[in-house]
């Protein structure tokens, strides 16, 4: 019920306020409280696979409606990325315990690909990069040479007309993906 609630309060009601003039300030006071609340629920997420997808998409979420270029914000970039770490940290202790599931690596691939955006509206992007690169995968792989991950590009079909971080994630692992 709590989820249920933060989830209403946090996305539709920011959704339904986002075009309202000077709305900023308050759009982002919601976002913090929206943070505030997937913090604690996230102390429990390490032995439920479904309560840590879900907490790590909604703190993805956050961070682009934070500071996403592109994209309707308030202007947080630094929060943003701070939200997409946190998103990026439940999916990594999944992935250290099922590496091979597609769906989740593919998450864990979008959310490398906007933390690396982030990064670079922030100016670092050496540290985007490396993101990419050098930043092993729980097994000890580096990214781009993880079989598994190359598989999740390969097995999971994205939308026809996706963002360019697909294109770009899929140009520096070296694989190409699907659309339907």
């Amino acid at each position: 019920e709590l989820r249920q609630l933060t989830n209403s309060l946090v996305f539709n009601y920011h959704d339904a306020i986002k075009e309202l003039p000077g709305s900023t300030e308050v759009r982002a006071e919601l976002l913090r409280d929206g943070i505030v609340v997937l913090d604690s629920l996230a102390v429990d997420a390490a032995d439920n696979r479904g309560l840590a997808l879900e907490l790590s998409d909604a703190y993805r979420r956050i961070a682009v409606l934070q500071g996403m270029a592109f994209v309707s914000n308030t202007g947080d970039t630094e929060g943003a990325l701070a939200s997409s770490q946190k998103g990026l940290s439940l999916l990594d202790a999944q992935a250290a315990a099922t590496s091979d599931d597609p769906a989740l690596l593919y998450r864990w691939g979008e959310g490398l690909a906007e933390q690396a955006t982030l990064r670079q509206t922030l100016g670092q992007t050496e540290q985007a990069l490396d993101d990419f690169t050098h930043t092993p995968l729980p097994a000890g792989e580096p990214r781009h040479n993880s079989a598994a991950l190359i598989r999740a590009f390969a097995d999971v079909k994205v939308p026809t007309g996706v963002l360019i971080r697909q294109s770009t994630i899929a140009r520096i692992l070296g694989v190409s993906y699907r659309t339907v």
